[in-house]
């Protein structure tokens, strides 16, 4: 049976970043104990330094194994970088779903609701393994632009537009008057999260908690004291 015979199911989505199609639980573990101990290589080295070998004998299994799961070194980047980025988001439109934005009927209540959905987004975001992988997608962006699109894509599907779901809500409730909820929610976000991140990126030795608090309080008090329909 030939090498191709024997890979399992690969195919790639519309940004060019692998899909994988477990054949049963057994590869489907084996495959995620790759992975894992992949991104740790890859969080250390970055992917010119990494080595597929030191991967392989971290996962305890073969070269062979490791390339008929991800088919070669790029896809194996790619695959296990895109699927930590979209884990690290995956709660918060469900926190901001649960949310009773549809009950508020007062400006502290409002500050109080954006303010929970916005600490959550900012322990996503502002988590060590994150911003290592920030780093990671920085550095990798020229060569693999397809991940700083995802990285895009997956900051407004799960923190831009559960945001302005919000709005809307918080409009129809006379709460808040805002022409553009799409623009509003990046400004809010630059306000409460935006400035930690780039400073935590940048700043290894920086707090990521301490960099957080002093924004966050602030830019949704700031945010709302434009936003807020009685004050306009």
């Amino acid at each position: 049976m030939s090498t191709s015979d024997t890979r399992e199911l690969l195919d790639s989505d519309d940004q060019g970043l692998p899909i994988f199609q477990p054949r049963d639980r057994s590869s489907a573990s084996k495959r995620q104990t790759i992975a894992r101990m992949a991104l740790r290589e890859f969080h250390r080295h970055g992917f010119s330094g990494a080595s597929v070998d030191a991967i392989a004998e971290a996962a305890k299994v073969s070269k062979p194994t490791i390339y008929r799961h991800f088919d070669n070194k790029e896809r194996l980047f790619l695959g296990v970088v895109a699927e930590a980025l979209s884990a690290a988001y995956q709660e918060l439109p469900v926190l901001a779903g649960s949310l009773p934005f549809r009950q508020v009927s007062e400006h502290q209540e409002m500050s109080a609701l954006l303010e929970r959905f916005l600490a959550a987004a900012a322990e996503a975001v502002l988590g060590e393994e994150i911003i290592s992988l920030r780093r990671l997608v920085i550095g990798e962006a020229e060569r693999f632009p397809q991940l700083a699109a995802l990285w895009a894509s997956i900051n407004d599907e799960m923190i831009n537009e559960p945001l302005m779901e919000a709005f809307w809500t918080l409009e129809q409730r006379g709460l808040l008057a805002i022409p553009d909820r799409s623009l509003a929610a990046q400004q809010l976000i630059a306000l409460t999260i935006g400035a930690p991140q780039l400073v935590v990126t940048f700043h290894t030795e920086t707090s990521t908690a301490r960099a957080a608090e002093r924004y966050l309080s602030s830019g949704i008090l700031l945010f709302l004291s434009y936003y807020t329909k009685e004050l306009r």
